[in-house]
């Protein structure tokens, strides 16, 4: 039986972030969408910050913006472990996470077709001769909307 292996990388393809620019396209995509989850903490005043909750919690987490999305949400946890209950960190970890799975379900929702390469890719993983097993560290549901095109179709035939 075959295994694969499959990384962010793997559905870059179809539209989904890699690593390196989640961080950039969530605060981007939280900007640019108003949630009444978190817009109002990324207002300018917002809990007397000048730049609002969200990014006062931010800045003091990374001064510098240098760390990535990956890097973020645990040194957001760690530096909560001893934090008031005001720290504004609480809400910038609660709006990065809805910011976070909001752009990941708009790029899913926005997906009409699943590219060729995954639709071929689950074809060979669903092999009946030597099917496949998939272990993913994806954020995202490409393999797994892959595989239910796939099975769609088959339905359809």
């Amino acid at each position: 039986m075959r295994t694969f292996v499959l990384g962010a990388g793997f559905s870059a393809y179809q539209g989904y972030p890699l690593v390196r620019s989640l961080k950039q396209e969530v605060l981007d995509f939280l900007r640019t969408t108003e949630h009444p989850a978190y817009s109002v903490f990324l207002r300018r005043g917002n809990g007397g910050y000048p730049n609002g909750q969200f990014f006062a919690g931010l800045e003091r987490i990374d001064p510098g913006g240098t760390l990535g999305f990956e890097e973020l949400l645990p040194r957001l946890s760690e530096a909560l472990t001893d934090a008031v209950d005001v720290d504004p960190a609480h809400i910038t970890r609660k709006v990065l996470r809805i910011g976070c799975v909001r752009l990941l379900w708009s790029i899913n929702d926005s997906i009409a077709q699943t590219r060729q390469s995954y639709r071929a890719f689950a074809r060979v993983l669903c092999d009946p001769v030597e099917p496949g097993n998939v272990v993913t560290f994806n954020w995202d549901l490409q393999s797994e909307r892959s595989e239910a095109h796939r099975n769609r179709k088959q339905a359809l035939l």
